[in-house]
C-alpha cells in the first residue's frame, strides 16, 4: 500500500479555515459583522441546516476515527452514500449559517469556493485511486461524489 499524500490530510482542512475566515472577514468589512435575519422561515431553515451539518460532520469524523490509524478504506456510514461527506457536511453547515445571518455575499463566496473544493476532491480521488486501486474504483462506481447515486 502506498503512503497517503499530505495534500489529502491537510489541504481540505486548510480550505475550510480559509473559506470561513473569508466569509466572516468580508461580512465584517462590508456589513459591519453578521446580523441575524428577521425572516422567521430563513432563521428556521438556517438553524435546521446548521444542526444537520454539525450532526453529519460529527458522524463523518466518527466514522473516520478508527481508519485514521488502521489506514483502511471507509465505505460505510456517511461514506456509503457519498465519497466526500465531510465536504457535504461543511457546506450544509455553511448554508445554514448563511440563512441565519442572511447575506448574499455569504452565498457568493461559497459559490466561488465550489470549483476549488471540486478540484481538491478530484486530486484526493486520484490519490485514493493510487492508494486503494480497484477497491476505490469500484467504490466510485457505487457512490456519488457529493450526492447519492440512485
Amino acid at each position: 500500500m502506498k503512503v497517503k499524500h499530505i495534500l489529502i490530510e491537510i489541504f481540505p482542512r486548510l480550505l475550510w479555515v480559509v473559506e470561513f475566515i473569508t466569509l466572516v472577514a468580508l461580512e465584517s468589512i462590508f456589513f459591519g459583522g453578521p446580523v441575524t435575519t428577521s425572516n422567521n422561515w430563513f432563521l428556521f431553515i438556517g438553524i435546521f441546516l446548521t444542526i444537520w451539518g454539525i450532526y453529519y460532520l460529527v458522524t463523518t469524523f466518527y466514522k473516520l476515527a478508527k481508519p485514521m490509524f488502521t489506514k483502511e478504506l471507509v465505505t460505510d456510514g456517511p461514506y456509503k452514500y457519498v465519497r466526500h461527506p465531510m465536504y457535504v457536511s461543511i457546506h450544509i453547515l455553511l448554508f445554514g449559517l448563511g440563512f441565519i445571518f442572511f447575506s448574499g455575499l455569504w452565498f457568493v463566496i461559497m459559490i466561488i469556493f465550489f470549483p476549488i473544493w471540486y478540484i481538491d476532491c478530484m486530486l484526493e480521488e486520484i490519490q485514493m485511486t493510487d492508494l486503494w486501486g480497484q477497491n476505490y474504483i469500484d467504490y466510485k462506481r457505487r457512490t456519488g461524489m457529493f450526492f447519492p447515486k440512485f
